[in-house]
């Protein structure tokens, strides 16, 4: 008879018991090794999840019985085997009244979810125990042909499901043939099923029971049944017949332990190229042709290999379960779907399973039809804004289920190029049968013989036992709903119809789910659901006023979903956020909306609860948003607003709760349920309002109970949320920590007004506002910048430019006291170098110490430029000086400016010398702050002294004093966070010092090098009232205050004399060094215009105490009694806070 009967009957293994018997029977269920038993072959499918029984229920006679197994291949869809459904039309597969609905149950044993429907009518029992039903059903088209059956070729089928089974695993595919290398290393697989299973020793207590068992197997061929039997028995064995030569997965299950053997023999003149077992049982074989016949024994081994541990075979109900690849990919790939096997007794010895072999049909012949019939669309839109509605926007993508090998043998998410093989693909074959390799007898595509065999036969592992009869109310309930049907197709397909969706790159298209037209003609009006993916840059709008779609994700940083105002959108699954913005001011329905980065914003409503349970159990169980890692905004963004949750809220520690923030309000999240909080509350300014001080607004409402709270905010600088946990609701209140918590200050002035700002917030913040609210917001670097520019710097630049003025007087007097041609000229040091650092200082040191310069001149002297008068002397001197002062430690002025200076002198004795000086300097201080601030400050000195000079031999001695008044007028603006604050004001002060000074001239009179060094100490005492500024909240009254010096000086002065013409010239040269023995405090208490209380001002500028100086000059004598001089002077690092340069020229005169 032929290889294949059409619609043979099942095996006699097979079940077709009522229940009752079903449930009474043993739970033997896949042919499993004898030593593993039935629990071991459960525990080994224990994982397999993804791998569903169907029934199938007679709406009209209310019967449900067994039928196949299958594969999830996405939450929508089952692959199964064509010949589980081929004896009635596509048409008849529906779920509605009069139909054949299938049934589609998972879990590890699907009576469990089964009669839990038949007697609740809930579908569900737990995320992996529940049951589905079919809404459409395809069959691929080349399993009929011409109204005959063609089986086992295009044995593949679909069922698009009326759930979305989201809590299942899903199985990829492979649409490549396993490489030849691949398939000779060895390819392991698992075989999965809910058919007839039982002890490999025994078939005859099979039955079915509901229970998933699994197990596992090498794959031991690649090739059809004409080219099995051509290597069994040579090419008289094969067959024409197109069907019995399409390719087929295979695998054998070999007896444990096998002891028996199995040879080529000669068994006669019609049997002289045979297969003998010595275990064969009499009655047991099959005829291939005319010469040679298989005596099969429980150890006949088809495929090279033993027996696994856990080795399995397949039985009825177990068609249409998949063959998983386990050791090519990181994930399990389906490799086929089982067909069938042989009929005990032929093949392999009857009463039991050992040596039979299993069958299934590679997906890669018929990848083409698979995709484009596949009822899950994975769609995205495309770059730039448009409407749901318009089909233009969209395109099909790629199945992430879809693998194929590439050309560098890796095993990658994609379609074969060009057309499926389908049932005339006859290569590659691979493989050994028995113990010949299939390519030995490859007829290519002219297999010879007539397929004819001595009573063997085929066998598909459908099942058709009756399981239960439903009553006449439970069998006309549709458990899906339809929705508009898609547009109108426009791809010509495998089917041979013009199709949508059809494949990736497909467009012209809206994504909502559609549940196919009941009973409608195959391929027509299929049933299509969607997972929509917005990862292109651009706004999608949905425009319609509702859809369905199964999944919706977010997944580009420039992707946005905005849902319209009165327009609803329903995702089943889920909706994810990877990145990019949702935005929704229409309405939301999903069961879950997992926030993992991006935006959620708008001013509609979520609601979150499980369409399944509701549909499939009648019940309401709420969602939840998940806020992993994004931000949640109410309202649209830049705008307050409310959002509303209809389900549970929760917040993780990543997740942001951003509210706008205005004068008038902030955004509102309204949650009709519970909420577990964590994470930041994001605070967005709004029209250039910052948050202030004292401020109170509510956040959150929720209806249910509460768990956690928040972590932080991100209020910027001082200021943080206090926030209350109240029944219900949260409301946040700005606050703020001390300055001192947000930067490092860097001098004692910068943390006195901060600390006093901290003290003056609850008594004084009104007044102050203006300076807080810019203040308050920063941090780091700029809040210590804008610190530095609330120092009254203008103070500093007075105290070191009125000390730069009183050095240069001193200098000029005690040059003309002591008499040497210095006198006429020196302008030593300006003494005032103002720096363009605004805090720095200490006190300058007294220049009148300088005389000690004057009396190292004296070396200089000689007869030709003694006194030529009546005792009398005038003289004066005028230059200009530059330099850089410190006002603090971080803030610096440049110093520009001028003096003059004039005196006369008498004298009284041979070695005595009384006089008196006035004195007058104007300099300018200029300070660029950090952040862009600005002091200046314009500073007099006036002063008046008188003196003494005694000289006997080489010794000269100099008592000095002087009273000198200071006026500044000053000019700051503070730049705080960007506000400007300009304040203005003046101060005054005055100086009284005395100095003494000895010098010693070591040369002879007659030398003409001289060498003198020189002492001196000066004391002095310096007060300055009360300096006050007006013009902004950020002024400041300085506290008068006093500082006194004693500053000591040690040098050397060395200078020469020469005659040129009538002339005598003087070059002379001056170093010394000076220390402050009292080292001044510079500190000084301030307060706020606005706030009263002490502020204490510490610009904390050095330690160091000494500094050195330098002079250089040269001064002509005139025979007439006139000398005139110049001279370059320069202090150098004055107790680290003055630096000066200065020019001066100078005269004198005797008469």
């Amino acid at each position: 008879m032929h290889m294949k009967s059409i619609k043979a009957p099942l095996l006699a293994a097979t079940s077709s018991v009522m229940l009752a018997m079903a449930m009474t029977a043993s739970a033997d269920a896949i042919p499993f090794r004898d030593d593993v038993g039935d629990e071991g072959a459960q525990q080994f499918a224990q994982g397999w999840d993804g791998v569903v029984q169907i029934y199938l229920w007679n709406r009209v006679s209310g019967q449900i019985s067994f039928n196949c197994t299958g594969s999830m291949i996405n939450a929508r869809t089952v692959i199964s085997a064509a010949h589980c459904f081929d004896a009635y039309p596509e048409q008849v597969y529906a779920d509605g009244p009069g139909s054949l609905t299938p049934i589609i149950a998972y879990g590890p044993d699907t009576f469990v979810p089964l009669f839990n429907w038949i007697n609740t009518g809930q579908q569900f029992v737990d995320d992996l125990n529940g049951l589905s039903f079919g809404v459409d059903l395809m069959m691929h088209p080349d399993s009929e042909v011409n109204g005959v059956n063609t089986f086992p070729a295009a044995d593949v089928a679909m069922i698009a499901l009326s759930n979305p089974l989201y809590t299942l695993p899903t199985y990829g595919m492979l649409f490549s043939p396993i490489p030849e290398d691949v398939f000779n290393e060895g390819v392991l697989v698992n075989q999965i099923g809910y058919g007839t299973f039982h002890p490999g020793s025994d078939s005859s207590i099979g039955s079915i029971n509901g229970r998933r068992r699994a197990g596992e197997n090498m794959l031991g061929l690649l090739a059809s049944q004409s080219d099995f039997f051509q290597a069994l028995a040579g090419e008289g064995a094969g067959s024409p017949v197109p069907s019995d030569n399409q390719l087929l997965y295979w695998t054998d299950f070999d007896l444990p332990g096998r002891t028996g053997t199995s040879t080529r023999a000669n068994l006669g003149p019609t049997g002289e190229d045979s297969i003998f077992c010595d275990d064969n049982v009499p009655g047991d074989g099959v005829r291939l042709d005319g010469d040679t016949v298989v005596l099969p024994g429980p150890s006949i081994d088809y495929f090279p290999g033993d027996a696994l541990p856990n080795e399995v075979a397949t039985g009825g109900g177990d068609s249409g379960g998949p063959l998983m690849a386990m050791n090519l990919f990181n994930n399990p790939l389906i490799l086929g779907v089982l067909s069938g096997g042989f009929v005990d007794g032929f093949f392999h010895s009857s009463g039991q399973s050992y040596g039979e072999v299993s069958y299934y049909n590679p997906l890669f012949t018929y990848h083409q039809w698979i995709s484009e019939n596949n009822p899950y669309k994975y769609v995205s839109a495309m770059a730039g804004d448009g409407l749901w509605s318009d089909g233009d926007h969209w395109v099909q993508g790629l199945d992430p289920n879809y693998f194929v090998y590439n050309e560098d043998g890796e095993i990658v998410n994609g379609l074969p190029d060009g057309d499926e093989g389908g049932l005339g693909q006859r290569r590659p074959i691979e493989g050994i049968v028995f113990d010949t390799p299939v390519a030995d007898t490859d007829t290519g595509d002219n297999p010879a013989g007539t397929g004819a065999c001595i009573g063997g036969d085929l066998v598909n592992f459908a099942a058709n036992g009756v399981v239960a009869t439903l009553p006449e109310g439970l069998r006309d309930g549709a458990a899906g709903s339809a929705w508009a049907a898609p547009e109108a197709a426009t791809a010509q397909t495998v089917s041979g119809l013009i199709q949508t969706l059809t494949g990736p790159g497909y467009t012209g298209f809206v994504p909502s789910n559609y549940y196919g037209r009941p009973n409608a003609p195959a391929f027509e009006d299929p049933a299509q659901f969607f997972d929509v993916t917005l990862a292109a840059a651009g706004t999608t709008t949905f425009d319609l006023d509702f859809a369905e779609i199964d999944n919706l994700t977010l997944a580009g940083g420039d992707a946005r979903l905005v849902i319209n105002e009165d327009t609803d959108l329903t995702s089943l699954i889920g909706v994810n956020v990877i990145a990019g913005e949702l935005e929704v001011n229409g309405g939301l329905l999903t069961r879950e909306l997992m926030l993992w980065t991006g935006m959620l914003s708008g001013s509609g409503i979520v609601s979150l609860f499980d369409l399944n349970a509701f549909v499939g159990n009648g019940q309401i169980l709420d969602g939840a948003l998940f806020n992993v890692g994004g931000v949640v905004t109410a309202g649209a963004v830049g705008q307050t607003g409310s959002l509303t949750i209809q389900g549970d809220y929760i917040q993780t520690s990543g997740g942001v709760l951003g509210v706008d923030w205005s004068a008038d309000g902030a955004d509102l999240l309204v949650v009709n349920g519970d909420v577990s909080l964590g994470g930041l509350i994001a605070v967005n300014p709004l029209d250039g309002y910052v948050p202030t001080y004292g401020d109170t607004r509510r956040i959150l409402s929720f209806a249910g109970e509460r768990v956690g709270e928040f972590d932080g905010d991100n209020l910027p600088g001082v200021l943080y949320l206090a926030t209350t946990y109240g029944a219900g609701f949260v409301n946040v209140t700005v606050e703020a920590e001390s300055f001192s918590t947000q930067a490092q200050f860097q001098n004692g002035a910068q943390s006195g007004i901060a600390a006093r700002l901290d003290n003056a917030r609850e008594g004084s913040y009104d007044a102050l506002s203006n300076l807080y609210a810019p203040i308050d917001v920063l941090s780091g670097e700029d809040l210590t910048s804008a610190f530095e520019n609330l120092v009254p710097h203008e103070h500093y630049q007075l105290r070191r430019a009125s000390e730069a003025h009183l050095e240069l007087f001193a200098n000029q007097m005690r040059d003309v006291a002591l008499g040497q041609g210095r006198a006429e000229a020196s302008g030593q040091a300006m003494a005032a170098g103002f720096t363009a650092r605004l805090m720095g200082g200490d006190q300058t040191a007294r220049l009148d110490d300088a005389s000690l310069a004057i009396a190292a001149d004296q070396a200089a002297g000689g007869p030709n430029i003694q006194d030529q008068g009546n005792g009398w002397r005038l003289f004066g001197a005028a230059g200009a000086t530059d330099g850089e002062l410190d006002t603090t430690n971080v803030s610096s002025s440049e110093l520009e400016g001028s003096y003059g200076f004039v005196g006369f002198d008498y004298q009284t004795r041979n070695w005595l010398r009384v006089g008196a000086t006035l004195g007058y300097a104007n300099s300018e201080a200029e300070s660029l702050l950090v952040g862009g601030g600005q002091a200046r400050s314009d500073v007099d000195t006036l002063q008046v002294g008188v003196f003494a000079l005694a000289q006997q031999g080489g010794l000269t001695a100099m008592l000095s004093a002087s009273h000198a008044g200071h006026t500044a007028d000053s000019d700051r603006t503070a730049v705080v966070g960007g506000a400007s604050f300009r304040t203005t004001g003046g101060q005054d002060g005055h100086t009284n010092a005395v100095t003494g000074a000895l010098a010693y001239d070591l040369s002879p009179v007659e030398d003409a090098l001289k060498l003198t060094p020189i002492v001196s100490a000066t004391w002095s005492e310096t007060r300055f009232d009360a300096g006050e500024q007006s013009g902004s909240v950020a002024s400041m009254t300085v506290d008068p205050s006093e500082y006194v010096e004693l500053v000591g000086r040690v040098g050397l002065a060395a200078s020469t004399q020469f005659r040129l013409g009538a002339a005598v010239l003087e070059p002379r040269l001056y170093a010394g060094i000076a220390a402050d023995a009292r080292g001044s405090d510079e500190a000084v208490i301030a307060s706020l215009n606005a706030a009263s209380g002490p502020i204490v001002i510490d610009p904390v500028n050095t330690e160091d105490n000494d500094w050195s100086e330098f002079s250089l000059g040269v001064t002509a004598h005139l025979d007439s009694g006139l000398a005139v001089a110049i001279s370059y002077d320069s202090l150098n690092d004055r107790r680290g806070v003055l630096d000066t340069e200065t020019l001066s020229v100078g005269a004198r005169f005797r008469f």
